[in-house]
């Protein structure tokens, strides 16, 4: 089973969510992969960034799809409780992060599908990554699919990066049944799927209702989707659903899942 480090090792507030610095840390943590979230600017161009717009984690309110990069790279990220020093951490391109990547490990790009509804951000990522030797391996896409647009949004992703693995996000708080989730995915073709939540107690809550835990996993593992769990920071639930047999967990904590998964 895999660690992936949410937003980079941003834990004991080493540096903010999305930055270089925290993806650089989380490389030195030696996880399996990192999660990022991009959105496409004004001028076309990939940015690592994860909320629309953005006053709540930098000192300027810009919306980021109405903004060119270089203003973009003129923000200070100082946090969202405002704990980092203004001047010091910046707003990432996508393709100051893809060279970072080491070569056996990988990253989970989510694309936020915000002011893009036609999906310009596919033909961008695609030329952005044929500039770089990275194995198709390397790279997995997710992104939600909770309304027809974002579904076939996701899907067009699948179909134009045949060769890359997408795993399309459902939320613990929408969940109806493991058929639901299976339905959309094979429609898409995805190869695996994205399932979790923030709160800890959302977790508590769908251990309690589909235990055990491994039979609700097993309705994937027959359709031969991968599971990644996401945004899992409590060691205790990371050991049930490691047991379970997902391949992966995303975690705000990835020193401190790892340290209580001896396994990974």
């Amino acid at each position: 089973m895999e660690i992936i480090a949410h937003r980079g090792n941003h834990d004991l507030y080493l540096a903010p969510e999305n930055t270089l610095e925290a993806i650089k840390h989380a490389w030195d943590l030696n996880v399996d992969g990192v999660e990022i979230d991009i959105r496409l600017t004004g001028d076309m161009q990939i940015v690592v960034f994860h909320d629309a717009q953005t006053g709540g984690l930098t000192d300027g309110n810009l919306t980021v799809c109405n903004s060119r990069l270089n203003e973009l790279k003129e923000l200070s990220i100082t946090g969202r409780d405002r704990s980092f020093p203004p001047l010091k951490y910046r707003i990432p391109a996508l393709e100051e992060v893809i060279v970072t990547i080491p070569p056996d490990k990988s990253m989970f790009i989510e694309i936020k599908h915000n002011c893009d509804p036609e999906g310009k951000i596919i033909n961008v990522l695609h030329d952005l990554l044929n500039q770089y030797k990275i194995s198709k391996e390397q790279i997995v896409f997710i992104g939600y699919v909770n309304n027809s647009i974002e579904f076939f949004k996701m899907k067009r992703i699948k179909e134009r990066f045949k060769d890359h693995k997408v795993f399309p996000i459902f939320n613990f708080d929408n969940l109806n049944s493991a058929e639901e989730i299976i339905k959309k995915a094979v429609l898409m073709k995805a190869d695996g799927i994205n399932i979790g939540n923030s709160r800890l107690e959302a977790f508590k809550d769908f251990e309690k209702r589909y235990r055990p835990i491994n039979n609700f996993m097993k309705k994937f593992y027959r359709q031969n989707l991968c599971v990644n769990i996401w945004a899992l920071d409590d060691p205790v639930m990371a050991g049930i659903f490691a047991d379970a047999g997902v391949s992966s967990i995303t975690t705000n904590m990835p020193g401190l899942i790892s340290q209580s998964l001896p396994m990974v």
